[in-house]
C-alpha cells in the first residue's frame, strides 16, 4: 500500500476530524550533510551515560515500535520553528493486534526510546522536548491542543491508565536548563547530527498502553499511540536549520512491516534491517503552533516570554510532504523497547538462532504461549511446529537452561545446539505426523514440569533458553536427530 495511492484518501480517513490535511513546503526538508553520529545510550534516571553502541542495548530489549528506515533518496530531517510541537503517531501491539507477536500485553513498560535530529547549536546548547501520548484523538491529534507540562515518568508500581487527551504519558525536558543538554555540533553554526538512546533505572521507565486502549479497533482514531518533538533552539539564530530526522521508506519495508521486533526489508542507504512502523497510513503528522487555532499560521504567541513566530507554510493543521515516492514519508524517527507490561512481569518470548533442515526438508520452529512462573502450577506451553512427521510418530523432547544462548554444530547436519549446558530435559513427546511431511507439533507446559519436578524450576527472574529435539533417522547428519531454533524469556513469580 503506497502513499502515492493515498493522498486523496488521506485527507479523509487520516484527519477525518475535519482539518484538511496540507502538502508543507518542500523549503522545510533538509538534507544530512554530515555523518550522523551514534551518542550512545544515557540513563534518564542516574543522569549517566551507558558506555556501549545503543545496538547492543536494543538487541537485550522487545522492540514494541520502529521507525528508523532512511529514504532511498539519502537521509533528511525536517526544520520546524522553536514554537513548534511536531506530533507523530504509530502503533504498539495488543494481544488482539493481528499478527501480534509472542508476549504481547494490553500495555508495556517503556524501557528506552530513541530519536535522531540534527543541529547548529553547540554541545551543551541544544534544547529538545520529547513527550509521549496514549492517545491524543487520531494520527492528526484531533486538532487538540499539545502543550503538556514537564511531567516526570509513571513511579513504580506502574498504574495502567489512558492519559487525558492533550496530557503525556511522560515528557522529557533535554535542555541545558534542566540539567540534560544533548550533543550538538562542534561550534555555533555547523551542523552535528546524531542518533541517540535512552533508557531508565531498575524497575522505572513510564506506561504506553497498547493500541493506545488495549486493544485492537482498527482505527485510524482509537489505535495510535503518539509522541511529541519539540526544540527550542531558534533556527534563524545562525541561518543553519536543525530538527528531528524524517523516516520510513515503503519500498524496501512496507506499511507495517518492521514493528514489533519483525524487522522486514533493508536500508536503502546502508542496508540493515528496518522498520517503517505498524498498519495505519504513517505519511502524515500533526503540527502545533504553541496552541494556534486550526488554520492559523505565522501567529506571534509571546506567553512564553520568547515572541516567536510559526515557520512559513506551517500553521496548526495536518501535515505531509506532498506523498511517497515523489517526496519521503512525513514520519520521523523514533524506536521504543520495552521489557514487561505494566502490571507486572510477561514472558517476552523472542526467537533466535536457526533451526536445523530435516530429511523431509522440514525446519521446525519454536513458540510459546502464556506466562512462564516460578509458583503456577500450569499455564506456560512451549509448542514446536512444523516437525517432520511419521506414521509410527516422531518422538521428541524439549531441554532447557539458563546458561546464556549459543549456537554450536550439531554433529555434522544442519542443526545448531542453541541452548549452553549443562541442560535439563522434559519429558518424551509423540508428535504425530505423517511420512515425509512436515505436520507433526509438540509441546509441553513447562509450568507443570517444573511443578513436578522442582529441582527443574529456574526461579523468578531468571532468563531461560529453550530448544526442541526430535529424532530424524534419515538425516544424513551422524546425529540421525534434527533440533528445532530456539527461544528465551524471562520467569515471572
Amino acid at each position: 500500500m503506497f502513499r502515492s495511492t493515498l493522498i486523496a484518501a488521506g485527507a479523509v480517513v487520516l484527519c477525518s476530524t475535519g482539518f484538511a490535511q496540507q502538502n508543507l513546503d518542500a523549503s522545510k526538508i533538509h538534507p544530512v550533510t554530515v555523518p550522523v553520529k551514534d551518542a550512545g545510550v544515557f540513563n534518564w534516571d542516574t543522569k549517566q551515560w551507558v558506555s556501549g553502541p545503543k545496538a547492543g542495548y536494543k538487541a537485550t530489549n522487545y522492540t514494541i515500535f520502529r521507525n528508523d528506515c532512511t529514504w532511498t533518496a539519502g537521509s533528511f530531517f525536517y526544520a520546524p520553528e522553536h514554537c513548534e510541537d511536531i506530533i507523530a503517531s504509530g502503533r504498539t501491539p495488543a494481544p488482539s493486534t493481528p499478527g501480534a507477536p509472542l508476549g504481547a500485553t494490553v500495555d508495556n513498560v517503556v524501557t528506552g526510546f530513541e530519536f535522531a535530529y540534527c543541529t547548529a547549536y553547540a554541545t551543551g546548547t541544544v534544547d529538545i522536548k520529547v513527550g509521549f501520548y496514549n492517545n491524543l484523538g487520531g494520527e492528526c491529534a484531533g486538532g487538540a491542543p499539545v502543550r503538556p507540562p514537564p511531567l516526570a515518568p509513571q513511579a513504580a508500581p506502574f498504574q495502567p491508565a489512558l492519559a487525558p487527551l492533550g496530557t503525556a504519558t511522560a515528557f522529557f525536558d533535554f535542555g541545558a536548563a534542566s540539567g540534560n543538554p544533548l550533543p550538538g555540533s562542534t561550534l555555533n553554526g555547523k551542523q552535528g547530527c546524531w542518533s541517540i538512546g535512552f533508557t531508565f533505572a531498575q524497575n522505572s521507565g513510564f506506561c504506553l498502553t497498547a493500541e493506545s486502549n488495549g486493544t485492537w479497533d482498527n482505527s485510524a482514531t482509537t489505535d495510535p499511540f503518539s509522541w511529541s518533538f519539540r526544540h527550542n533552539n531558534p533556527n534563524t539564530t545562525f541561518g543553519l536549520p536543525g530538527g528531528p530526522f524524517l523516516k520510513g521508506e515503503p519500498s524496501t519495508g512496507g506499511y507495517g512491516s518492521g514493528s514489533y521486533n519483525i524487522p522486514l526489508g533493508s536500508d536503502a542507504l546502508f542496508a540493515t534491517p528496518c522498520g517503517t512502523g505498524f498498519g495505519t497510513d504513517t505519511d502524515n503528522f500533526w503540527n502545533n503552533v504553541d496552541g494556534s487555532a486550526v488554520g492559523i499560521q505565522n501567529t506571534i504567541v509571546t506567553s512564553t516570554g520568547i515572541t516567536c513566530k510559526g515557520s512559513a507554510g506551517a500553521g496548526t493543521n495536518c501535515y505531509f510532504f506532498g506523498g511517497w515516492p515523489g517526496g519521503p514519508l512525513s514520519s520521523f524517527w523514533m524506536t521504543l523497547t520495552s521489557n514487561g507490561d505494566c502490571a507486572g512481569c510477561s514472558n517476552r518470548a523472542v526467537n533466535y538462532c536457526t533451526g536445523g533442515t530435516s530429511a523431509a526438508g522440514c525446519n521446525a520452529l519454536i513458540s510459546a504461549t502464556g506466562s512462564s512462573s516460578a509458583t503456577a502450577a500450569s499455564g506456560f506451553n512451549v509448542s514446536a511446529s512444523g516437525v517432520q512427521g511419521s506414521n509410527a510418530g516422531t518422538n521428541g523432547l524439549f531441554f532447557f537452561a539458563s546458561n546464556g544462548r549459543q549456537a554450536n554444530g550439531w554433529g555434522n547436519g544442519t542443526s545448531f545446539q542453541c541452548v549452553a549446558p549443562p541442560v535439563f530435559r522434559s519429558q518424551a513427546v509423540n508428535g504425530g505426523g505423517s511420512n515425509g511431511n512436515c505436520d507433526a507439533s509438540m509441546g509441553v507446559d513447562l509450568n507443570a514440569r517444573w511443578t513436578a519436578k522442582p529441582a527443574q524450576s529456574q526461579g523468578a527472574g531468571t532468563t531461560v533458553q529453550a530448544q526442541l529435539w526430535y529424532r530424524d533417522p534419515q538425516n544424513s547428519s551422524n546425529q540421525t536427530t534434527s533440533l528445532s531454533n530456539a527461544l528465551e524469556w524471562v520467569v515471572c513469580p
